[in-house]
């Protein structure tokens, strides 16, 4: 059974308490700070996360477990950059249900979020994270 609350939000319900629907999120970065605040923020939103710094490795897991709901990817990436798997993933019917959200460093230009948009990313976001805006992103594609 589906509940609609005031909010207009699609949620399970599970005996009296609904429930929003738990997304599989990887998170691929180099940075080990990234990886750990998006992992923390995102397992206490309740929904599962894998965090990989080699994007082959995530590449291969990917492979392996089928694709994520969501993708939080760095851009700037060991062995293959992020554009790299942008590419990669768009070229793979399989993956192409995946939402990948480019992250960017401050420093980054105009030219890295327009590429990062043309080759996929649906949503461009720069660092530092901030908890709010990553758990309101997270929220938008549980609907």
């Amino acid at each position: 059974m589906v509940a609609v609350d005031a909010r207009g939000d699609n949620k399970k319900r599970v005996g009296e308490v609904a429930m929003e629907r738990q997304l599989r999120i990887m998170v691929l970065d180099t940075s080990v700070t990234s990886r750990k605040i998006l992992e923390v923020i995102i397992s206490r939103e309740g929904h599962r996360v894998a965090c990989f710094g080699d994007p082959l490795e995530a590449l291969r897991f990917l492979r392996r477990h089928g694709p994520a709901d969501l993708l939080f990817l760095g851009m700037d990436l060991p062995r293959m950059d992020g554009f790299g798997v942008l590419k990669y993933l768009r070229g793979e019917p399989r993956f192409r249900s995946m939402v990948p959200i480019a992250l960017l460093s401050s420093r980054d230009g105009i030219l890295r979020r327009v590429r990062a948009r043309l080759l996929g990313a649906q949503r461009v976001v720069r660092k530092p994270l901030v908890q709010m805006r990553i758990v309101s992103l997270v929220s938008a594609y549980q609907r």
